[in-house]
């Protein structure tokens, strides 16, 4: 299984589910703001995040996944920033 960006924990069974199971989606705040919990069985798809935020990059982790195979494998993903803050480089050097 490859997504982009790495989580930071991925427990994958070798198992697939046949069924469409059904989407879960929750805030829990205890987790941090962009936080979330992916679950993968086959009963349901439970996204829990810190967030609304985090709930949508949930949602872009589970669209990466289907892409990927036929059917839904049965795993739960967990993710979170690594860092507190968001930064990009810029070069000063140009002319």
């Amino acid at each position: 299984m490859k997504i982009i960006p790495t989580p930071c924990k991925i427990q994958f069974k070798n198992e697939f589910t046949d069924n469409i199971p059904e989407e879960k989606c929750s805030i829990n705040s205890s987790l941090e703001n962009e936080e979330y919990t992916l679950s993968i069985t086959n009963e349901s798809i439970n996204i829990e995040g810190g967030s609304e935020k985090a709930v949508f990059f949930a949602k872009q982790t589970l669209k990466q996944i289907k892409a990927q195979y036929d059917r839904l494998p049965i795993c739960t993903v967990e993710d979170k920033p690594r860092y507190p803050h968001r930064a990009f480089m810029t070069t000063i050097l140009r002319k």
